[in-house]
């Protein structure tokens, strides 16, 4: 088995994730000093109080395993 080792949960950490986790012969690890990644775009939103503070996040943890089952 092969393994992919990805440091940061930036669009392009989650895009990899998303794409390697479809080889079932490798293992992802992914490593943040965060377990959310912050939505930069929509900040604005919850800035002016539009938004809450979960639709500027993703958990990670969360977002990971669905795509490793």
């Amino acid at each position: 088995m092969k393994r992919v080792i990805i440091i940061g949960a930036s669009y392009a950490g989650l895009y990899a994730v998303k794409k390697f986790s479809k080889y079932k012969n490798v293992e992802v690890l992914l490593f943040d000093k965060n377990d959310y990644h912050y939505i930069q775009v929509e900040s604005y939103g919850f800035v002016s109080t539009t938004y809450d503070i979960s639709d500027v996040t993703i958990d990670i943890n969360k977002w990971f395993f669905m795509f490793s089952s």
